[in-house]
Order: C-alpha cells, then structure tokens, then sequence
C-alpha cells in the first residue's frame, strides 16, 4: 500500500505537487507559490526531501510511507480486528487520501495517532501533536476539540437530539449559504476562492452517500452501546464519528467545507468498523459477523471500481 501511494503517478492534486516540489528544488520562496496552500512544514519537507534527491518522486514515497505506517500501528494498537480496520481504510480513506490528498493523509494519520492521547489523559502531547499535523495541513488544528469531546459520555438521547437538530437546520438554512453571503476578508480567503467553483456546490444531503453511510454506523453504535462503550477508544472515536456526520449535514451546501473539516473527526470510522464483532456474543457468531464485515469491504471495493470512483488514481 506504501508503495503504490509513492509511486502512483496520476491523481487530482498530484501535478500540483509535482510542480510545487520542483518550483521549491529552485530555491523560489513556499510563499510566492500559490499552487498549493502555504503550509510550513509541508514547504520546509519539500526543501529538506530536494537535498536528497531532485526527482519528486521522494516526495509522494516519504508520504506514502509514513501515512500508511503511522495509519497501520494506530489500527495495531486500537483494536482487536487489525485487518478489519486496514480492509475499511484500503477500500475509502487510504484512496480519498493517501493516493489524492498527501497533506491531509499524513495530517489525518497525526491525528489518529493523538487519540491514545486522549484516552491516557496527556493534554500536551495531544496538542504538540495537533500543532504538527496542522502544520502539514491547516485544517487539522480543527481537532483540537477532540480532546475535551473524548473525556465526555454523551448520553444516546442527546445525541439523537443533536442529530435531528442538525438535519433540521440544515433543511431550513445551511450553513454555507450563510458563509457564501460574507463579504470578502483577507483571513478567509483560503476558503471563500472556492464559492464559485465545483468545490463549492452542495454534496446533497439525503442523497449523499457519505452522510447516509456514517448515519446508519452511529445508529448500529447507539443500539449496541453497552456493549461498545467498554471497548477502549469507542468513546473517542464515536464521539468525533458523531462532529463528523453533524458537520457534514450542517454544511451539506458547501462541499468543500463540508469534507475537510470532517475528514480530521471522521478517522474514527474504521476502528468503529472494527469494533462491530463485539456486539455479538465471543465464538462462532463473532467470527461469522467478522466475515461478513471483510465481505462489505470487498463490497464497497468493487463499487468503486464499478462506479469509476477510481479512475484516474489507481490503476487496475
């Protein structure tokens, strides 16, 4: 998996770095270079990685690498269902942002490291943590939140109310077109460039997918709480699963805003995946719900290369 996202040649964004890579080899200052946004320590990389070698190659390998391994040890670590968790993350989220978004994959990876973080009490390390993802990608400093939400047990119902509540804003006035009616400032810029273009169209809401996918997994986990909440780290991981669908669902008109932000509090989702086993009773039952959770996987596997979700970024 490593070496696919290193070597992969072609994807949305991989052009942009490509050039970025070459234009920084070149000496010209990060800050000049509006291809990609200004993130220091994706620029000082860039730099460090062009001493090394000038074939930007280096660049997608050194990404490639560290995200899925840092990825990879978390899942070790988390759950009992390793190859549960690395199946859910192969099928969506190591395509979406390991072959695509390099900054965000490595950002995210950061990110669910910090969770142990959380879970063993180390506030400082969860934040020295937090500040070097977002200096690879902006967006991931939105996670510092994660922390107070871990040590909380919300309670099923005030869930559910939080939820409902959601949908019904989001039906009545979302919050990107209130965003979309702001005048210009310069601190918003990074996110207003995108009002006119594809990025900022809206994703749907009872039509999208992804919103309709993390619904039903938040719904399967507050009927078997009692169960999953003693497993370590469901309280973490479903309470940032929970931000993420609230914040799609809020900002369901603005996709770009919508997916950013909740791909940093959805990283949560394939520990949750790989925690279903447990609702069911130790022996035959488990493993049998264990199968047929790899099976979904190879489900959403082939629909994405049915559909063409893939083309373009991996070659098969």
């Amino acid at each position: 998996m490593a070496g696919i996202a290193g070597f992969r040649i072609d994807s949305p964004d991989y052009e942009n770095y490509y050039l970025y890579f070459n234009m920084l080899s070149k000496g010209i200052d990060y800050r000049q270079i509006n291809i990609v946004a200004p993130d220091p320590a994706f620029a000082l990389l860039n730099i460090c990685l062009s001493r090394l070698s000038t074939n930007p190659l280096i660049l997608f390998l050194f990404f490639g690498i560290t995200s899925v391994l840092i990825n990879a040890f978390c899942f070790k670590k988390y759950v009992k269902y390793f190859m549960i968790s690395m199946l859910f993350y192969l099928v969506h989220t190591y395509v979406a942002r390991e072959l695509m978004q390099i900054r965000a994959g490595l950002a995210c990876a950061l990110c669910l490291f910090s969770l142990r973080y959380i879970v063993n009490k180390c506030p400082w390390r969860f934040l020295i943590t937090i500040i070097l993802a977002s200096s690879f990608h902006l967006g991931a400093v939105v996670f510092l939140i994660a922390y107070p939400l871990g040590q909380y047990k919300f309670n099923s119902k005030k869930v559910a109310i939080a939820i409902i509540c959601a949908l019904i804003i989001s039906s009545i006035f979302p919050l990107g077109a209130f965003f979309k009616s702001l005048p210009s400032y310069a601190f918003l810029n990074r996110i207003q460039y995108y009002n006119d273009t594809e990025y900022g169209q809206s994703s749907g809401l009872f039509t999208n997918v992804v919103i309709i996918k993390e619904l039903l997994i938040i719904i399967v986990c507050l009927a078997y709480r009692r169960v999953l909440e003693n497993i370590p780290y469901f309280n973490v991981s479903f309470n940032t699963y929970v931000v993420s669908l609230i914040w799609l669902i809020l900002w369901n008109d603005f996709s770009i805003v919508a997916s950013r932000i909740a791909t940093f509090y959805s990283i949560g989702e394939v520990l949750l995946m790989a925690m279903l086993p447990f609702i069911t009773k130790s022996g035959g039952s488990r493993n049998i719900l264990a199968v047929l959770l790899i099976l979904l996987a190879g489900v959403i596997m082939f629909m994405n290369i049915y559909t063409g979700k893939w083309d373009g970024v991996v070659i098969i």
